[in-house]
């Protein structure tokens, strides 16, 4: 619904909701207010997130995510968070998993087209693409600080959780094997997960004070207060 009002071309279809009765007059007019004077130019080609516990789809390997929020304090346009080349990286099932090769999350391989290798008189070309993965935001205090980058013990993050693999697959024909209940997007060191310093979330609207509160609720419940975050950059 948030696209129909921030992508011009989606006018007449919010004209004939209108007109249908499903959408009134009132909900029309709250909405022209709610985002009248902010810039939504990129926000059609920006996943939208109704709620910061929603879960939603990204690329893995990537850099960057163009995601737009809706929260109780308003619609908050198209953000780019830095992944810092984010990843994550799984192991072959094998019987003695302490033995098993990391290898790095991508889609299924294929082969390019023929006509192209031919015209470029090339050799057989193999692309390799993105895996698509479901994530969800979470907060994570820092028990093992070796994990993340700049980051004190028990201090609160932003993180991503892998939820599902949608290309489970890998390239060698060999499933990635998701741990039970899902796994943190990770950055290209070893061992590191992807995490933002709360402040940053805060100034690129990720994070409002409705939005906190409905993660410190799911992942902080008798946790102590949450303490100011370093300046630091996402890794």
């Amino acid at each position: 619904m948030t696209q129909l009002y921030t992508v011009q071309r989606y006018d007449p279809i919010r004209r004939l909701l209108q007109s249908q009765g499903l959408i009134s007059a009132a909900q029309d007019r709250e909405a022209e207010n709610q985002l009248s004077g902010l810039s939504c130019h990129a926000t059609g080609q920006s996943t939208i997130i109704d709620t910061i516990s929603d879960t939603f789809v990204i690329q893995l390997p990537t850099s960057t995510i163009r995601l737009a929020f809706t929260h109780a304090e308003g619609f908050f346009p198209s953000v780019t968070p830095v992944l810092q080349h984010a990843v994550w990286r799984g192991s072959h099932e094998t019987v003695d998993a302490s033995d098993a090769p990391w290898r790095v999350y991508t889609g299924e391989v294929y082969d390019a087209s023929p006509y192209w290798q031919q015209a470029a008189n090339l050799p057989i070309l193999i692309l390799v693409p993105p895996g698509y993965a479901v994530v969800r935001f979470e907060l994570q205090r820092a028990q093992r600080t070796e994990n993340y980058f700049q980051v004190k013990e028990g201090e609160v993050v932003l993180v991503l959780r892998i939820i599902e693999l949608l290309d489970p697959v890998g390239p060698d024909g060999v499933p990635f094997r998701l741990p039970e209940g899902g796994d943190f997007v990770q950055t290209q060191v070893p061992g590191r997960y992807w995490r933002m310093p709360l402040d940053k979330a805060r100034k690129l609207g990720i994070l409002t004070p409705s939005s906190f509160k409905i993660l410190e609720d799911l992942y902080l419940r008798g946790s102590p207060p949450v303490e100011a975050s370093s300046n630091s950059s996402a890794q």
